[in-house]
């Protein structure tokens, strides 16, 4: 079956740059008196003549404002049920729309309570405490409580016999009371990608946590410490890549909202890598994911030993494919992580000669980075103090990607240049430490003889549930989003605008500019704070 169609349309303009009206309270249904209300948000009156208020749903009706009804800038006008000729039900759709119904202008629901658009919360209709027709609107939310941990995505189960890695149950959502004092959570739930009812009675204390996990019952044999912190189960699951996390009060109105995603400027560590997203500053703008960072598990990790032998004289061991050109060791991680090693060590012959061939392996050179080269995504890599133990110096591997075979990777060439030989028994041993990221760690010869590919141990605990965060600040500093200039490609000579949203819980006593042109300091730019 052949269907033929065609779609003509045709464009028509109209000036929608100043449109400012919006719906800006609605009574509830049930109300006795029902009404709404119209805002003039922009500074310019506005002529309401022919203009249109609708009711689709149960209720289909519609009135029309009558010609020069004019509402003055930052102006409310009232109208009640007598003047519509209607009272919607609950459901029904309301829509402002422009004479001849060329344009929608705004639009909402009706419900069975009040409703009235927020200006904070970008447009959103919330429930207000008090009716205020004819007058700004006012909303009793409790800001205090602040969503300050987010477990999306906990390290997976490696594949067992080749099987892809398997992903786990914990996850878990942390709350936590910046105010001071205690709040009833009677009545409030947590909305978007999950969802959960919060039970009658229960109180979060002033500097107090509270965790709403997947899981309850696991979470808390996990930590059996803060099992009095632990509450669940809630429904669906945080998704992996992106999702939204919205705690609402009794009312249904929004106490918190955080949404993240992979990738980006949020925590890649906190996508599977053995981390949580950690808020920096509970009284920063966690809608931003420059509030956020990645917990910091290195603290929970301990020092292992490996040790591996291969006798080239055997074939499985022998391992002559490739070239022999270069005569060194090299380090690498299978994915962007970091770990510490020390006492790294390459004997040929460990049962006769033991003949030590690394250069530096125990670290303590100087310069630090004596007889190592870094490479590629492994750039960053460096000889530090060991953590708690400053008299020893140990390399810390910093990868932001997996290792090459020529490149994106650690080496340094062996005692003499000396190459391996056919025939000979190897012994590699070395001393690691997980910190962060991925956990597999190569070490090789050049063109992979003498490889292995090791685990490193991580703790079975991530992040920091019900206890303060890792990556905590006492003062974050300003939060920067939507960083723009415009025009993107300026022509000679032409004026720049450059825009930014910055916010700070302190306010901002400053803020500094810098510019470059063509790679040279550019002019300071005067400053001009939108709001």
């Amino acid at each position: 079956v052949i269907f033929g169609a065609e779609l003509s349309m045709v464009g028509t303009d109209f000036p929608v740059e100043d449109v400012a009206l919006v719906i800006s309270e609605v009574a509830a249904t049930v109300d006795s008196n029902f009404r709404i209300e119209i805002a003039n948000h922009g500074t310019v009156a506005t002529d309401l003549g022919g203009h249109v208020l609708e009711s689709r749903g149960m209720v289909d009706a519609s009135y029309v404002f009558p010609p020069e009804t004019n509402l003055v800038g930052a102006g409310y006008l009232v109208v009640g049920e007598a003047e519509l000729g209607f009272r919607a039900a609950a459901g029904d759709r309301l829509f402002l729309l422009t004479p001849e119904r060329q344009l929608l202008a705004h639009a909402t629901r009706a419900d069975a309570f009040a409703q009235a658009y927020s200006v904070a919360h970008h447009g959103e209709m919330l429930v207000p405490d008090a009716a205020t027709f004819g007058a700004p609107n006012t909303f009793a939310i409790n800001s205090d409580i602040v969503i300050n941990e987010i477990m999306y995505h906990f390290r997976p189960d490696p594949g067992i016999g080749g099987e892809p890695p398997v992903d786990r149950d914990e996850e878990w959502v942390e709350l936590y009371n910046r105010g001071a004092g205690a709040v009833d959570l009677t009545g409030w739930s947590i909305d978007g990608g999950i969802s959960f009812d919060f039970p009658d009675g229960g109180m979060l204390g002033a500097g107090g946590y509270l965790v709403v996990a997947r899981d309850s019952v696991t979470l808390s044999a996990k930590y059996p410490g803060l099992a009095a912190s632990i509450m669940g189960n809630f429904g669906g699951r945080l998704d992996n890549s992106r999702d939204s996390v919205r705690l609402e009060n009794a009312s249904g109105n929004p106490v918190d909202e955080v949404s993240y995603v992979e990738g980006g400027k949020w925590p890649g560590l906190a996508d599977g890598d053995g981390s949580s997203l950690e808020l920096r500053d509970v009284r920063a703008d966690n809608a931003n994911p420059g509030a956020w960072a990645a917990s910091d598990e290195s603290g929970k990790s301990a020092w292992e030993t490996f040790t591996y032998r291969r006798n080239l004289a055997r074939p499985q061991h022998a391992q002559t494919y490739g070239s022999t050109l270069w005569n060194e060791l090299r380090l690498g991680m299978l994915r962007a992580g970091e770990v510490l090693i020390d006492d790294l060590s390459v004997v040929r012959d460990p049962d006769g000669a033991a003949q030590e061939l690394m250069q530096n392996g125990d670290f303590e050179l100087s310069p630090a980075s004596s007889k190592w080269r870094t490479l590629g995504n492994h750039r960053h890599s460096v000889v530090i103090a060991e953590p708690g133990n400053a008299g020893n110096q140990v390399l810390h591997i910093v990868a932001s990607g997996g290792a090459g075979i020529a490149h994106n990777h650690l080496e340094s060439t062996f005692v003499g240049n000396t190459p391996i030989q056919a025939g000979q028994i190897y012994e590699v041993s070395f001393k690691a430490r997980w910190l962060r990221g991925d956990n597999r760690l190569n070490v090789r010869a050049f063109s992979a003889k003498l490889a292995g590919t090791f685990a490193l141990s991580m703790p079975a605990q991530a992040g920091t549930p019900g206890a303060a965060n890792s990556a905590a600040a006492g003062n974050l500093g300003p939060t920067i989003a939507g960083l723009r200039h415009d025009p993107i490609i300026p022509a000679a000579g032409a004026a720049v605008t450059i825009s930014a949203d910055i916010a700070d819980p302190d306010g901002l006593a400053s803020l500094v500019v810098r510019t470059t042109i063509n790679g040279s300091p550019g002019p300071s730019p005067s400053l001009t704070p939108a709001g």
